[in-house]
């Protein structure tokens, strides 16, 4: 048994087995007593020559050891899953690996006072859970017939990472929405030939928690800072709770980097949940300065800034394009983020209801933007509701005391008629929300639009979505009569009044209108926050929020820097939320409206003659 800490594989894995083979109803709490210095077994002689302050980047050594091994073992031999004697030693050492895991786990609780669960959540035991788990579906996809029609289609959702949010919601009648046929199948049909990513011993998604824990270690920081001055002597209860919570959040001892067993972004969970408490028990000047804080946090991960390389462009446009395809070329030989995380979720005893906030997906602010002298804080919101069964939703008590301060303007991306999005929509709507339909048959030009290329027709079916009870756009009746003019406008100045439109066209004439109706609402309301919202912050928001930064950019003749909001909407938060890229079809659709807007800056005369006949200079 080493004595030393393991610097090699083969020393790594003698601890682990060591450690594995401690009993498992040891008495950890009279360790030190229960045998003679010669009688006790080798795990435990290792486990005594540890300190606290060292104890857990021991242990992560130990797993980053075993993880690059199995890395090697992959790029030099190629898919483990598809050799049985190899994949056989594989099974037998995760299974030394995890036993190993639990006792740590156990001793890191009894020894030093670590929270249960510490070690199995180290970003080296995930990811060499990770890598297991994706063997043994490869393993178990080949040979797989997917059968039933729902079955693919299912299976087609879960690649495409749509409606994950169903999996947190429950029936009518109480029963889970997901059937146990329909969970026993997602974990059937992840199979080899749809999951054969390739992995690298520098995986992205291994330093996920680091970059989170970053993000919120810096958020606190600031956060604390600024409230500091506030705070009240006799703060009891919860909110008493809440306040030590992000202080402890903010204290970069505990940051994950330094081997903190219970890290930053642990406490910033424990802050937000003790302030939901606070604001159900007593609504309070302090708890709503809070709240602000929580939905305005400004964060940052420079381990993450550093994944994007600087690319340069000669728009806009084609800037984005460079950077998202490095940024999906980077991503597109690691696993499959949502699939894992879905695959996590389902072997949870306990899941719901649906709330991001809950769920560890913060709300952020990405920049103030000027229009006139009026600043406009631009937010990147989820959804701020709570949601326990598909037909019901409502608003999470924290966002209703930060939307009690200031003036908001909420744009909600979600399908009010969409049995799936409809309480979420209502909800916002009622809150104030504007709706603009991003999500419907119209807005992506398929079903019966999608090979009518005639433009009389386009406009006459777009004007009928604003306005009736059957409307999938919910706004002002002074907006409509807008909309009405501005139609004819874009058509003119964008699209020479011809008289077919493409689909490709189409499609970016809606993103224009939608770009000048949020300009319009932004110009009427004058609001001091601004958010595009749909269920996670992530893609139709991400898109939405590109668009406006972007053309706001290009009509102001502005460049965005390259770690700047436009970044944060784009790129950060998906990887953050659901680890991957933002959807190529909503990439694609941003990234045809930039390079429509930026031909017509060679036309400015007239483009800013027609905008001014639509806008106030305020607002250009």
């Amino acid at each position: 048994m080493l004595l030393h800490d393991p610097r090699t594989f083969s020393e790594a894995f003698e601890t682990l087995t060591a450690l594995a083979d401690i009993e498992e109803k040891f008495d950890w709490g009279n360790y030190l007593a229960s045998q003679k210095e010669e009688e006790k077994p080798p795990g435990l002689i290792w486990l005594q020559l540890q300190l606290p302050d060292h104890f857990s980047t021991n242990v992560r050594r130990l797993f980053a050891l075993v993880l690059h091994q199995f890395y090697e073992l992959e790029r030099t031999q190629g898919s483990l899953a598809e050799r049985k004697e190899t994949l056989h030693q594989l099974k037998a050492m995760m299974g030394t690996v995890g036993e190993a895991a639990v006792r740590l786990d156990r001793a890191a609780s009894f020894l030093f006072g670590f929270p249960e669960r510490t070690i199995l959540a180290l970003p080296e035991y995930r990811g060499l859970c990770r890598f297991y788990r994706s063997c043994l579906m490869r393993e178990a996809g080949r040979g797989i017939v997917l059968g039933e029609p729902s079955l693919v289609r299912d299976f087609l959702k879960v690649e495409q990472d749509l409606d994950y949010e169903l999996a947190y919601l429950k029936r009518d009648n109480g029963s889970s929405f997901l059937s146990d046929h329909l969970r026993q199948n997602i974990f059937l049909i992840a199979d080899f030939e749809l999951y054969n990513a390739q992995y690298t011993a520098d995986d992205p998604l291994v330093h996920l928690q680091v970059w989170v824990d970053e993000w919120r270690w810096s958020a606190a920081k600031r956060m604390v800072e600024e409230l500091a001055p506030l705070v009240q002597k006799n703060l009891t209860g919860y909110l008493r709770s809440a306040w030590i919570a992000l202080e402890m959040a903010a204290n970069p001892e505990n940051c994950l980097l330094n081997g903190h067993p219970k890290a930053c972004l642990h406490y910033f969970e424990d802050f937000v949940r003790y302030l939901r408490a606070a604001v159900y028990e007593e609504r309070t000047d302090f708890a709503q300065a809070l709240c602000i804080a929580l939905y305005t946090a400004k964060g940052e991960s420079p381990s993450l800034n550093s994944l994007l390389k600087t690319t340069e462009g000669e728009t806009l446009a084609a800037h984005l394009r460079l950077e998202y395809g490095a940024f999906r070329q980077l991503l597109e030989h690691h696993p499959h983020g949502p699939l894992f995380k879905l695959l996590d979720l389902l072997r949870q005893e306990k899941v719901g209801p649906f709330s991001p906030l809950l769920l560890g997906n913060m709300p952020q602010e990405l920049n103030c933007s000027y229009f006139g002298d009026d600043e406009v804080h631009l937010l990147r919101l989820p959804s701020p509701t709570i949601q326990e069964m598909v037909e019901v939703a409502h608003i999470d008590p924290t966002y209703w005391l930060f939307h009690a301060q200031g003036r908001h303007l909420l744009i909600n991306l979600q399908d009010r008629q969409s049995w799936s999005e409809e309480a979420r929509a209502l909800a916002l709507e009622e809150l104030g929300a504007y709706t603009l339909a991003s999500n419907t048959d119209f807005y992506h030009q398929r079903a019966l639009h999608e090979y009518n290329n005639d433009a009389k027709q386009f406009l006459d079916h777009f004007f009928e979505q604003l306005q009736g009870t059957h409307a999938t756009y919910h706004l002002p009746g002074s907006i409509v009569d807008f909309v009405e003019d501005l139609l004819g406008e874009v058509h003119e100045v964008f699209f020479e009044r011809r008289r077919e439109l493409s689909l490709v066209e189409r499609r970016a004439f809606i993103d224009l209108v939608h770009f000048f109706i949020v300009l319009k609402l932004v110009e009427v309301d004058s609001p001091d926050y601004l958010a595009f919202v749909d269920k996670d912050g992530v893609d139709r928001a991400g898109a939405a929020t590109g668009a406006f930064l972007g053309g706001l950019a290009i009509l102001r003749g502005e460049m965005i820097g390259n770690e700047g909001a436009l970044h944060k909407a784009l790129f950060f938060a998906p990887l953050l939320v659901r680890e991957r890229v933002l959807l190529e079809d909503r990439m694609e659709r941003l990234l045809a409206l930039l390079t429509l807007m930026e031909e017509k800056v060679s036309q400015r005369h007239l483009f800013k003659e027609t905008l001014r006949s639509l806008f106030s200079d305020r607002v250009l």
